[in-house]
């Protein structure tokens, strides 16, 4: 999504428009919806259960997005702000007032009086904020110029679905790792694909739970491999005996 800011020089001179890479509010809506529902989740579970759950949702979308200009927009801070306020409710339920929450969560770190933290000190397990993320230097991708999603280079697309946040690391390294390609048709992944990790040797015919057993394929080629590779007919057999 492109939002514009218009630069002036010293003079009051405009000096034109420049495009700003931020998020869609389809996307900080799905974000927001994530963290709510992990907070939710978790109304009578500990704090650090909490942060556990919440720390690779902010850091996922953020990485994503931290080359964007979120930040300069306020996009950042202010899922920051949203953050802190659903927090300080879960803290009011878990305690009974919104001060004695404040003592018991957040702490203060360095110049940071507002952690939100197991421990008063350096040690304790922190919540990490989306701000931290934003990088001063705008080093966001674009896509090119000559390049279409009809365009029928797989391979570009591929590979750029490799940096979507909401993909799991596992996948996201078996992608890059395999250039885009399923290891099933030979196809290149698209958006919108199911894509499903794959033990090369199965589990039930003595394959073992190790990186170069993986790979990633497609979920329509992955069931054509299971009805083939012989995982089912070992699973019957392994019934047939006990």
């Amino acid at each position: 999504m492109g939002k514009y800011r218009e630069n002036k020089n010293s003079f009051g001179t405009r000096l034109g428009f420049i495009t700003l890479i931020t998020p869609s509010k389809k996307a900080i809506d799905a974000h927001k919806n994530d963290m709510k529902s992990v907070i939710t989740k978790c109304k009578s579970r500990s704090q650090a259960e909490l942060i556990k759950d919440l720390n690779p949702i902010i850091r996922g979308w953020a990485s994503y997005y931290r080359v964007s200009d979120a930040g300069t927009v306020g996009d950042f801070a202010r899922l920051d702000r949203i953050t802190y306020l659903r927090l300080r409710r879960w803290a009011k339920r878990q305690t009974g007032s919104i001060n004695q929450g404040h003592q018991k969560y957040w702490h203060t770190i360095g110049d940071n009086h507002w952690v939100f933290t197991t421990k008063p000190d350096s040690n304790g397990l922190k919540l990490l904020s989306h701000i931290e993320f934003h990088s001063s230097v705008n080093h966001y991708v674009k896509v090119r110029g000559d390049k279409s999603p009809y365009d029928g280079d797989t391979i570009y697309w591929s590979l750029r679905l490799s940096n979507h946040p909401d993909l799991p690391t596992t996948k996201k390294k078996l992608l890059k790792q395999q250039k885009g390609k399923c290891m099933g048709c030979g196809l290149n992944f698209l958006e919108g694909d199911l894509l499903e990790i794959d033990h090369i040797k199965p589990l039930s015919c003595g394959g073992k739970k190790e990186w170069n057993n993986l790979q990633l394929l497609h979920r329509h080629c992955h069931d054509v491999k299971t009805a083939t590779d012989g995982s089912q007919k070992s699973l019957r057999d392994n019934r047939e005996t006990h």
